[in-house]
């Protein structure tokens, strides 16, 4: 059996990991790689970036479809450098 701390740790990691691609897009800097590094293979990296990625698309397809369950809680993240809801200015 796996140590529940072990599990944390590793989640948090993972979880750093799903915060930089989904929020402002961006490389992950050098401490996270590292901290990615020191609890995942290359490979393991590249599979969680893709299943992140998927997740993500998939999420925003079945929304624009009006498929997400009813009483699902919503967040409205914008996309970087689209105009906001009823603007026509980029958002920052």
């Amino acid at each position: 059996m796996l140590d529940p701390l072990f599990i944390a740790i590793v989640f948090s990691k993972a979880r750093k990991l799903a915060d930089t691609l989904i929020g402002l897009p961006q490389v992950p800097d050098k401490a996270t790689r590292e901290q990615l590094e020191a609890h995942f293979s290359e490979e393991e990296i590249v599979e969680l970036a893709l299943a992140i990625g998927l997740f993500l698309g998939m999420s925003k397809v079945l929304i624009n479809l009006g498929l997400e369950p009813q009483d699902m809680p919503v967040t409205l993240v914008p996309t970087p450098g689209a105009p906001a809801p009823g603007s026509s200015h980029p958002t920052r």
